[in-house]
């Protein structure tokens, strides 16, 4: 084989590397719906699937506020070491009730990702990140996406309903392939407490379970809404176990994220452009060489669960690395002409 050969099937191989090592350090776990039943088509139009590219798998909910921005749980923007995902590898799917990409699914891919600058990994505060896309789902044409408005009033007691594709036991790995919807009670902060004990329980929390340990969220279902009277009330976060009546999951609770909510999507109609020294933006301007490396249908979608190492660092590095690479690929295709 001559150098041009050589070269043209490194050419291939650069990018298998580059999404290889890209897979190389991301967690597969996934974090269905504990005792629900099959949501009904629309019944749930805001909610949406954040999924990995290379093989379409479904790793956490969210929630569209907006037709530019999904509301999601902050860990589920980390890899296992701690950095945050580069948003082309996120991509969201919209309008379908089944995992399975169908000719109603809408697809969107992510170009910025803000995570609220107070979340703590440790203690799971502010547990609530924001996904801009590339480009708005279209809610006025597809009666099967939709956008959900936020409470801003503080709930302590009702019936709420908690959807997703997650797993139906805590210690299954298999997430559900249809949207699993279950009726949870609300627990104040107090009795919460109480139950987990000392001060778990913080000011951005706030919990919802079943007495009886027959329904509740549980892993894959991370990120998705918690819907009190057709408002969008709180994003699955965590909890000990799944279903365990003495500990009900616990959420993100939306009332108390409010403004900085508003101040990085256009919810309510208002645009405020996210203060990058506060708050943790990652935009798609240092991957743009890499995804164009790839093939839409190859662009990877990676999560993890949370952790506790500060991965804003090794994040940089990460991205740093991957820049670096993509520009020896594109100096030695100048080169050879």
């Amino acid at each position: 084989m001559n150098i041009n050969g050589h070269m043209n099937t490194m050419f291939r191989i650069i990018p298998i590397l580059i999404v290889t090592f890209s897979l190389q350090i991301v967690d597969g776990t996934e974090n269905r719906i504990v005792g629900g039943r099959p949501a009904s088509e629309g019944e749930f139009p805001f909610q949406v699937s954040l999924r990995r590219s290379y093989n379409d798998n479904h790793f956490c909910g969210g929630s569209l506020i907006d037709p530019s921005h999904v509301l999601t749980a902050a860990h589920c923007m980390y890899y296992i070491w701690g950095g945050i995902l580069p948003p082309f590898v996120v991509s969201v799917v919209a309008g379908q009730l089944n995992l399975t990409m169908t000719e109603k699914s809408v697809y969107r891919n992510a170009s910025v990702i803000t995570v609220h600058p107070g979340f703590d990994k440790k203690l799971m505060t502010n547990d609530v990140a924001i996904i801009e896309l590339s480009e708005p789902f279209p809610t006025e044409e597809n009666p099967l996406i939709a956008t959900i408005p936020l409470r801003e009033d503080h709930l302590d007691h009702g019936t709420c309903v908690v959807s997703g594709w997650g797993v139906e036991k805590h210690t299954s790995e298999n997430v559900s392939e249809i949207l699993l919807a279950a009726n949870v009670d609300i627990v104040n902060k107090k009795k919460c407490n109480e139950l987990y004990g000392g001060d778990t329980i913080k000011e951005s929390m706030m919990c919802a379970g079943d007495k009886t340990g027959e329904r509740d969220a549980c892993q894959g279902d991370s990120g998705g809404p918690l819907l009190c009277n057709g408002l969008l009330t709180g994003v699955v976060s965590t909890g000990d176990g799944c279903a365990n009546p003495n500990f009900p999951g616990i959420y993100a609770d939306v009332s108390n994220l409010i403004p900085w909510i508003k101040d990085n999507s256009e919810y309510g109609g208002k645009t405020i452009v996210s203060d990058t020294e506060e708050t943790t933006v990652i935009d798609s301007t240092v991957t743009t060489i890499i995804t164009t490396l790839l093939p839409e249908a190859n662009r990877i979608i990676a999560t993890s669960k949370p952790r506790t190492i500060n991965g804003t660092a090794r994040n940089i590095s990460f991205s740093i690395a991957l820049l670096i690479m993509s520009s020896v690929y594109s100096l030695i295709r100048y080169f050879l002409g």
